[in-house]
């Protein structure tokens, strides 16, 4: 056919044009001019997969029709044909009836129908395809690829698809019922054969009619991806990885905390046998989550070590577990105590520093077991320096969660040989240095409370406490006992 009717027959269609008689431009009656020879193909069918559809065409050569144009169409003008030779006829309707030859004036509207029409015929195919995927990623067990048609008018079809790059994956009229409004059905393709990569799936539908054959929309691409990489997976990071889910405020809970840029994330804790027994709520690109020992239910789980993971899903639905951390859950709630500690003056001494004039006696004048006596001046009488007496001292607390408030007690009094004597008794505070007050002569319990006891912790566990005591110039003093009262913050189990 001439490249011209085929741009032309485009413009035509979408005119819309309707065939009223009408003269030629030039006054000329287009019905008056013999109307052209037309052979006819034997089909009755034309269009879906029945053979083309063409017909012969031998205008007349009277000078009249030189500036004419012939069509071709059912109730109207639908596509223009060649004047002397064949032509191809494919018509997008539903029809049913002969087909009409008008003449027309040059490619104007203005066109008559010459009388020349068809044995009847039978034309389907008009209905459009458009197609859709709404998961256009695939990945992980993914093996099927879900598609949305739609576009044509309700009914039942049948859907042919092809994937272009890979034209031998594919299936053929696969059974597909539109419904609804807008008139919509789906089918689902099997791309379990395809690397990763991007594709395109090409499809059309097909309608079977009676005596007619099957007619076939137009075909209509649609891309989609595979992507079966696993995603990479970061290390959890807990808060703490022992609890005592005993809602007391110590140690209740662990926070689980993660990030993995553009893919879903969610904890799992499982038991020893790999059993997964907790579920995190899903998060995406970061995830922030507290668990207190509770499986799904929220029922407590038993004590002992449970792993805990992160589940990584990326955008294709590929999924990756990551390295396990382990949380210990154990039995106990945290108490408040206060005890005293004590320890014999000698037995808790470290270090010591004696001026020459002075003496630390052991045991000291009142004969006490373990008692420290401080006896200053005895051998001289010199400098401050030279007659001091002074002991250091350690003790080591027992574990708690935290300490709270702490006092130094000293068991003694002034010797009898100088009964006004006093004693000098200090904390170590590792950041204001050596705080205390002097003990009287009067024998018995001497308390120097000190109030928090975090003031006074040293060591890697920080629960060693420092203290000194000592006089000088001529004082003298027996210490049998140190004590240390202590409030502290432990787990009872």
């Amino acid at each position: 056919m001439h490249v011209r009717s085929v741009l032309l027959a485009a413009a035509v269609a979408l005119a819309g044009l309707a065939v009223v008689p009408a003269a030629h431009a030039d006054d000329t009656d287009l019905s008056a001019i013999p109307a052209p020879t037309v052979t006819w193909p034997d089909q009755t069918n034309i269009g879906g997969d029945n053979p083309p559809y063409v017909i012969h065409v031998e205008d007349t050569d009277d000078p009249a029709a030189a500036d004419t144009q012939l069509g071709v169409g059912t109730d109207g003008l639908s596509r223009w044909i060649d004047s002397h030779g064949d032509t191809t006829l494919t018509l997008n309707t539903d029809y049913d009836g002969p087909l009409h030859i008008y003449r027309c004036a040059g490619w104007s509207s203005e066109c008559v129908d010459t009388g020349v029409a068809s044995p009847p015929v039978s034309i389907h195919g008009a209905f459009n395809l458009d197609l859709d995927v709404p998961d256009h990623l695939l990945g992980g067990s993914d093996d099927v690829l879900g598609v949305v048609v739609r576009g044509a008018p309700a009914g039942a079809y049948r859907f042919d698809w092809w994937i272009e790059e890979s034209p031998s994956v594919g299936g053929s009229q696969i059974p597909v019922e539109l419904t609804g409004e807008p008139a919509t059905g789906s089918v689902s393709a099997d791309v379990a054969d395809l690397p990763e990569g991007t594709y395109h799936l090409i499809g059309r539908l097909r309608k079977h009619y009676d005596g007619y054959g099957d007619a076939f929309s137009l075909e209509t691409r649609v891309q989609f991806q595979i992507d079966r990489t696993a995603p990479s997976v970061p290390d959890v990071v807990l808060s703490t990885d022992v609890i005592y889910p005993e809602r007391d405020g110590y140690l209740d809970t662990t926070r689980l905390t993660a990030r993995s840029s553009e893919n879903h994330l969610h904890f799992e804790v499982l038991d020893r046998s790999g059993a997964v027994v907790y579920r995190s709520t899903e998060g995406f690109a970061k995830l922030f989550r507290s668990w207190r020992g509770v499986a799904d239910d929220g029922t407590a789980l038993e004590p002992g070590k449970y792993a805990v993971r992160l589940v990584v899903v990326d955008k294709a639905g590929n999924v990756a577990t990551g390295r396990v951390a382990t949380v210990a859950i154990r039995e106990g709630r945290m108490v408040t105590r206060t005890k005293t500690f004590s320890v014999s003056a000698a037995g808790s001494m470290i270090d010591q520093s004696v001026g020459a004039c002075s003496e630390l006696r052991r045991p000291g004048s009142r004969g006490w077991q373990g008692s420290l006596g401080y006896a200053t001046n005895v051998t001289c009488n010199r400098s401050t320096r030279q007659s001091i007496a002074l002991s250091v001292h350690r003790m080591r607390l027992p574990a708690a969660v935290s300490y709270t408030k702490l006092a130094l007690g000293a068991y003694g009094g002034a010797a009898s040989s100088v009964p006004t004597s006093r004693l000098r008794l200090e904390l170590f505070d590792p950041e204001r240095g050596p705080q205390g007050a002097w003990a009287n002569h009067g024998l018995g319990w001497h308390w120097l409370h000190s109030g928090r006891a975090t003031h006074y912790l040293y060591g890697r566990h920080a629960n060693l406490v420092y203290w000194r005591a000592y006089t000088g110039a001529g004082a003298s003093y027996d210490i049998r006992t140190f004590s240390i009262r202590l409030t502290y913050q432990a787990i009872k189990v």
